[in-house]
């Protein structure tokens, strides 16, 4: 009998320790399903029935480990995942009770985790006030966020996207010769910039918008203005809703968010169709700042993005195009001094909470 009892004991054990399947990686770390979704908010909690929800949260921050490009596209599956929660209707309550205005949200994965999402920017909207404009959308369901949408801001040079997107679907050749004659006021002088060249010199249509994109060179998007005008971009503002506009020196504007977020989902429209877009998109993708919705966000998923700073006038902004599963596009403006660690935190503040919000997104 005590033998029988003892092999019982064993074969009991034996089956209860095979049920236990993590798998350790050479690095020592447990490795999780590619559909695991990443939550960086420190309130988030999932409402679903563990039976039913495949997703596994975890937390993080910004110091957490760099995406390789294999990575980045692994997490694409986390969208498919979330299609596989129960979906919930979006309460009226979290529609009406914030600073931001919603639409077209139908059904989420959680209200619960919205509405935490939804915290976090009011206390945002909170410090900054009218100092802070955005508008958000996720390009396959059309629902927003917007926030101050309707307030006109400086566009700096997020303008020069949009711009660029205008001369290219009008079916220019890129090896178009362009001389220099003149330079933008103020533009910055150093190497590599347009402004530092000298008078006369001959350069293609094509490196005048890689510098305009990837330097963000002032007078290279003045001489392709000076050259090819402003009336293709003006129509085609107009075709799509966006109500701003540049002239013959006016090359710098003011607009909303909720108009400049038309014309980056236009360029992402366009990326999608034609090969100038794709071009113009990946130029987007390797710019010499990244510190704002880039700089959060890259190590995910491809960020097209374009910024715009003013000193004199401290207004410093970022429009981006963000790959996730479900794409979406993010334009934010505000009226602060540029380009310092204190100025980006906003940024990338947002572009988490807002990469968060769109993985919650029933479509």
């Amino acid at each position: 009998m005590k033998k029988l009892a003892l092999l019982a004991a064993s074969v009991f054990a034996l089956s209860v320790f095979s049920g236990c399947d993590n798998k350790e990686s050479p690095s020592g770390k447990t490795e999780f399903s590619s559909y695991m979704k990443t939550v960086t908010s420190e309130t988030s909690n999932s409402n679903a029935d563990s039976s039913n929800d495949s997703r596994t949260e975890t937390k993080t921050d910004s110091s957490s480990k760099a995406y390789s490009s294999s990575q980045a596209e692994s997490s694409k599956p986390a969208a498919a995942a979330v299609q596989n929660a129960e979906p919930e209707n979006v309460s009226e309550d979290t529609l009406n009770s914030h600073r931001v205005s919603l639409s077209g949200f139908s059904k989420v994965i959680s209200n619960k985790e919205l509405e935490n999402c939804l915290d976090r920017i009011d206390e945002i909207c909170g410090r900054f006030g009218t100092t802070l404009a955005f508008s958000y959308e996720n390009i396959e369901t059309g629902a927003q966020i917007n926030y101050n949408s309707d307030k006109q801001f400086m566009t700096c040079s997020t303008i020069k996207a949009p711009y660029v997107k205008s001369i290219l679907a009008s079916g220019i050749d890129l090896d178009t010769r362009i001389v220099k004659n003149k330079n933008w006021i103020g533009d910055v002088v150093g190497e590599d910039y347009i402004a530092s060249m000298d008078m006369g010199t001959v350069f293609t249509a094509k490196e005048l918008i890689e510098a305009a994109i990837q330097r963000s060179d002032n007078t290279a998007y003045y001489l392709l203005e000076q050259h090819y005008g402003w009336n293709v971009f003006n129509s085609l503002q107009y075709e799509i809703g966006a109500d701003y506009y540049v002239g013959s020196d006016w090359i710098f504007t003011y607009a909303s968010t909720s108009d400049m977020l038309k014309s980056y989902r236009d360029i992402y429209r366009f990326g999608e169709e034609n090969e100038l877009g794709e071009w113009l998109t990946d130029l987007m993708t390797d710019t010499d700042l990244n510190e704002q919705i880039g700089k959060k966000l890259s190590e995910k998923y491809k960020v097209a993005q374009k910024y715009g700073s003013e000193f004199n006038e401290s207004v410093y902004n970022d429009c981006a195009i963000v790959y996730a599963g479900s794409p979406f596009v993010l334009c934010i403006f505000t009226q602060q001094y540029p380009e310092t660690e204190q100025s980006n935190q906003v940024f990338t503040d947002l572009a988490d909470i807002f990469d968060e919000i769109n993985s919650l997104i029933y479509s």
